[in-house]
């Protein structure tokens, strides 16, 4: 029998996912130790017994994934059912399978697989998983991107108009919607209505504006916010900023 390298790395890659995964669990079940006792605390009063006090092991959790004060920052504050970092510290285990060795064709198709690999590469290092698919080489720059931590509006700011590697320009209002409605190119291009943004993350919203959407009677945002007044698409555009990860609430 040959020996095959390739079969041979999937192997190891999943024996690591896998085992981290299960230390991820293992943070979250601590996190819930912990507010079970702070909880217990809070109904015992400051004059409850010193054994009641919450332990002083859960400030901090050390692990292959670094020091964290929150287990659930884990996923680098990634909002429930992102795809990505769920897949980690969730019940589903990456399946290195499903990974695809060559590139997708399609943009949705695409995006799709860099933000399964962005999820990866919080756990297995670029040029480990680039052994797997080569192709995701030339796309490290999204990939690592995506992982990127929310930051403040001033900070997403700041790079607007400048040339960044897996990042876009992103209006905060959407502007085909809002030049359709007569709102001036001068507000629509203002620096206030921009971000520089990660490129998969800007996929990510665009598509959202475009689904239908309950939260809005079954319209897509789209078409809710047609003849809505610039407050009002404003105040979407933030929330979902902060909804995909990209912005600090």
């Amino acid at each position: 029998m040959t020996f095959d390298p390739l079969i041979s790395e999937r192997a190891r890659l999943r024996a690591d996912i896998l085992f981290l995964a299960f230390e991820a669990k293992l943070i979250r079940l601590a996190h819930l130790l912990a507010r079970m006792e702070r909880k217990d605390d809070d109904e015992h009063g400051p004059d409850g017994d010193a054994d009641d006090k919450p332990s002083q092991g859960y400030g901090k959790v050390t692990g292959t994934v670094g020091v964290i004060d929150d287990p659930f920052q884990i996923a680098q504050n990634f909002p429930p059912g992102h795809n990505g970092p769920p897949e980690i510290i969730g019940d589903e285990r990456p399946n290195l399978d499903d990974l695809p060795t060559k590139k997708p064709f399609g943009r949705g198709d695409l995006s799709t697989a860099l933000r399964m690999f962005s999820g990866l590469a919080l756990l297995v290092d670029i040029a480990t998983l680039a052994t797997l698919a080569p192709w995701i080489s030339a796309y490290q720059s999204e990939i690592f991107s995506n992982n990127d931590p929310p930051k403040t509006l001033s900070e997403l700011q700041q790079d607007v108009g400048l040339s960044k590697p897996g990042y876009e320009d992103h209006h905060i209002v959407e502007q085909t919607g809002a030049e359709r409605d007569g709102f001036p190119r001068e507000l629509i291009d203002s620096p206030q209505n921009l971000a520089k943004i990660p490129t998969l993350k800007h996929r990510e919203i665009t598509s959202w504006y475009a689904q239908a959407n309950p939260d809005f009677g079954g319209l897509s945002p789209r078409d809710y916010l047609r003849n809505k007044s610039w407050d009002e698409r404003m105040r979407i555009g933030l929330e979902q900023l902060i909804k995909f990860g990209v912005l600090k609430p």
